[in-house]
């Protein structure tokens, strides 16, 4: 490098000339260890920044989940099916409740850690808060280990215990990113975005505390110098509706500034700058803004394909991280048994349009009655995976008698009312 910066020179100015090249600014690292602290903090300290990264996972995950598996796979292990075994796996882990958590780490920095309590075997399902969390460390691009920090000392954790979900991969040996480090990493000088929001904010507040209330000057005339310091001791202990009595003349005069304008745009881009960064049009079509009808359905739209995009990250995790490890520990099939994650609906379709196309499918043979009876069961009806096979019809039944020529064709109710005819 050396040498070619040597060329380059003696191209410019000879070989006994000299220029003077600008020293090399230190370039801020692009991808900083994450500071899972400070990101708390935000998250704690700013409400927008909260409500944007909860909107986003409880529009998720927050309709719940159902597991489906293969009918075909008949093994059980105590007596239970592979589903059995997940179904009962979320119940006594929680996991249903942790999923929402999951969502909320993986949004807002971009990792989260659960821990299994044991390397070989699912012992619990605890979220690690990643708070706690001090240093990750990387062997051949997977987590190796979790050192941590809290209260009760500090501890680390071996990968091997640990199921770890992460967004966002710079290189295979780094940690995930998330919405709140986008905010807290500053650039080129520049102070973190996170940092701009919050002096912009203690600048209006601060606009709104000096220049709402009034300045007053009281007046003593006549006081002598060395006493004004003692007069206005007395007067900044006054409280609001305080009065005071004296014997000499005095006068108070009030000042209300005019409220300071021109910074609306500034304002504006800083906040629209935010939706950006937190990658929701949540708060402006709450708080308003500048959206028509069709901007706000299309940043909707984009919103929904990022919630879309956490549903099918989360939903592949589960299944190989978690359903599958707990059928194998289980002593069943994983891969056979296909146990799945399905999210409820969003929204219930109309019922009136969807039977009637549901038919008309089963009308062309393009879907099967029992495709439909899982369509239903995922639109939450209480039926059954059973299939129910019919019986075979008797011979009896299935051998047609056909009534004589000059005989009605009777019901099966009215036949033990019809006498015998003798020939």
């Amino acid at each position: 490098m050396s040498s070619i910066l040597t060329r380059f020179k003696e191209a410019i100015v000879g070989r006994h000339g000299s220029v003077a090249f600008p020293e090399g600014n230190k370039q801020e690292q692009v991808y900083p260890e994450p500071d899972f602290q400070s990101m708390t903090q935000l998250l704690l300290g700013d409400p927008d920044v909260a409500a944007s990264i909860e909107f986003i996972a409880y529009v998720a995950v927050g309709n719940g989940f159902e597991t489906t598996m293969n009918p075909e796979y008949k093994e059980l292990s105590g007596g239970k099916t592979a589903k059995e075994i997940v179904d009962q796996k979320c119940k006594d882990f929680g996991f249903d409740e942790l999923m929402p958590e999951m969502a909320v780490d993986v949004i807002g920095f971009g990792n989260s850690f659960i821990w299994k309590g044991n390397a070989a075997k699912f012992k619990t399902c605890t979220r690690i808060l990643p708070y706690y969390v001090q240093k990750a460390v990387f062997e051949k691009g997977k987590l190796s280990q979790l050192f941590m920090r809290s209260v009760w000392g500090s501890a680390n954790i071996g990968g091997a215990e640990l199921v770890w979900l992460s967004s966002n991969h710079v290189g295979l040996d780094y940690l995930g990113v998330g919405v709140l480090q986008g905010l807290l990493t500053s650039y080129q000088g520049r102070p973190c975005f996170a940092k701009i929001k919050a002096t912009v904010q203690k600048a209006m507040a601060d606009q709104i505390e000096n220049f709402s209330a009034y300045c007053e000057a009281w007046v003593f005339e006549g006081v002598p110098d060395k006493d004004v310091a003692t007069y206005n001791t007395k007067v900044q202990t006054l409280k609001k509706g305080g009065r005071i009595t004296t014997n000499r003349p005095a006068s108070i005069v009030r000042s209300i500034p005019e409220r300071m304008r021109g910074l609306d745009f500034y304002v504006e881009t800083l906040w629209n700058t935010f939706y950006l960064a937190v990658k929701t049009p949540y708060p402006k079509l709450v708080l308003g803004g500048s959206f028509t009808e069709a901007s706000a359905n299309a940043a909707i739209a984009i919103g929904e394909s990022r919630t879309t995009a956490l549903r099918r990250y989360l939903k592949r995790v589960s299944e190989t991280q978690f359903f599958d490890k707990w059928v194998e520990e289980a002593g069943l099939d994983p891969v056979q048994a296909q146990v799945k994650l399905h999210w409820r609906l969003l929204r219930m379709p109309d019922m009136s349009v969807l039977m009637s196309v549901l038919t008309k499918l089963v009308e062309l043979g393009t879907l099967k009655a029992p495709e439909m009876r899982n369509i239903l069961i995922d639109m939450g009806l209480p039926l059954t995976n059973e299939q129910v096979v019919p019986e075979a019809p008797s011979t009896a039944a299935a051998t047609k008698v056909n009534p004589a020529p000059d005989q009605p064709q009777l019901s099966a109710e009215k036949k033990h009312e019809v006498t015998p005819r003798v020939y």
